[in-house]
């Protein structure tokens, strides 16, 4: 079954993590980033997890007991030991508290998305916990192909937003400026190419678009043909028009 995208607020929110390692790190850092408080709790923690300046982690050094669970929001598990993993998922569930288990489908309330993030621009992958290989390699061709100024335009835009909520009671009308106002942030993605209109430059500037919409697929690219002197007088050589 499919997992709906619930996005959610993290502000306000405590994760208990237990487990030390690696694993553990790379969801402190995604929990942390996205402003929660992070309890971790585990026998022996790695280095990468002390190296981590966030004054909303507070670490433990020791086993996890139950008690750790009062005033969690939400739970994961990244520890090596099965059975542990499996009776706090299950306690989590008997208490009505989000708990993810590292690779342990059966035992997840929710799942870590592969994510794409400009500022407050998320895309989220999910494979419903079947693959995260092919979550992180749909979430790299989303990442390429994505502009990469739509956090920038959201900020703007929300801003523009917030005054025009302000500003303008009818909500039809706010709603037309606002769709006005994307339209012009978007407008500005495109690349316009100049080019001579002769066979050869054209196929030299398709060469060169080619070449930009593979690297750059995110922009909309324009093709703008330009008439000189030389092109409108076909009889002659360029050289014989003088001038630099």
């Amino acid at each position: 079954m499919a997992y709906f995208p619930f996005m959610i607020q993290l502000d306000d929110k405590t994760c208990l993590l237990v487990g030390g390692g690696n694993v553990a790190a790379r969801k402190a850092e995604m929990m942390l980033e996205f402003g929660a408080r992070v309890h971790l709790v585990a026998k022996q923690v790695c280095d990468k997890i002390w190296k981590i300046e966030n004054e909303k982690l507070t670490i433990e050094e020791r086993s996890y007991q139950p008690e750790d669970l009062e005033g969690a929001d939400i739970v994961i598990m990244a520890t090596d030991d099965s059975e542990l993993n499996s009776e706090v998922a299950d306690l989590c569930k008997e208490r009505r508290i989000l708990v993810n288990v590292v690779d342990v489908k059966k035992d997840c309330g929710f799942y870590f998305p592969a994510i794409v993030r400009q500022k407050d621009v998320v895309v989220a992958v999910s494979t419903g916990g079947n693959s995260p290989g092919l979550a992180s390699k749909i979430k790299k061709e989303i990442g390429k192909n994505l502009r990469r100024d739509y956090g920038q335009i959201a900020d703007e835009l929300g801003r523009a937003r917030e005054e025009v909520m302000l500003t303008e009671p009818v909500e039809a009308k706010r709603k037309e400026i606002l769709l006005d106002m994307l339209e012009e942030k978007l407008e500005n993605n495109v690349i316009k190419l100049g080019t001579r209109g002769s066979e050869l430059a054209r196929i030299q500037t398709d060469m060169v678009l080619r070449a930009l919409q593979e690297k750059y697929p995110m922009y909309r690219y324009e093709t703008v043909i330009l008439t000189t002197k030389g092109d409108r007088q076909t009889d002659r050589p360029i050289t014989a028009f003088g001038g630099k």
